[in-house]
């Protein structure tokens, strides 16, 4: 299956940059905690978000070049897999030019809010964010 990528745009504002002016590391995460959940509430229905979620597990970030204040910049995020309890889904930051600026790759547990206990991910969680298979 192949995963439907999601996207968003930002504009770094001076709110977003550290002492040398670039944006802050804390920022980037933002950002990929932000698209993940609007990744979450636009493809999943309020039935299923009102009972199951997402926690982070692990996040593994790679910065590449530094974004500056003005920017644009593209982010992009897909699941890359899911199994069992577990999804890694795969962020992309880029700007005007599609130089990319970071990647992050983030495990996820699937849970039951209730109980907090991992949930297993079913099909109808899954399907939204794959293309069908035409075969």
């Amino acid at each position: 299956m192949k995963p439907i990528p999601f996207e968003i745009n930002k504009e770094v504002s001076k709110a977003d940059l550290d002492d040398l002016n670039h944006v802050n590391n804390l920022r980037y995460i933002d950002w990929v905690l932000e698209i993940s959940e609007l990744h979450w509430k636009t493809k999943t229905p309020e039935s299923i978000r009102k009972q199951l979620g997402w926690v982070v597990l692990e996040q593994h970030i790679y910065y590449k070049h530094a974004a500056k204040l003005g920017d644009q910049l593209k982010l992009k995020t897909w699941i890359a897999s899911s199994k069992g309890v577990k999804s890694e889904r795969k962020t992309t930051i880029r700007n005007a030019e599609n130089k990319l600026i970071l990647e992050a790759t983030t495990l996820w547990c699937f849970i039951d809010l209730e109980t907090h206990k991992p949930a297993r991910i079913t099909e109808d969680v899954v399907e939204p964010y794959f293309e069908k298979d035409t075969k």
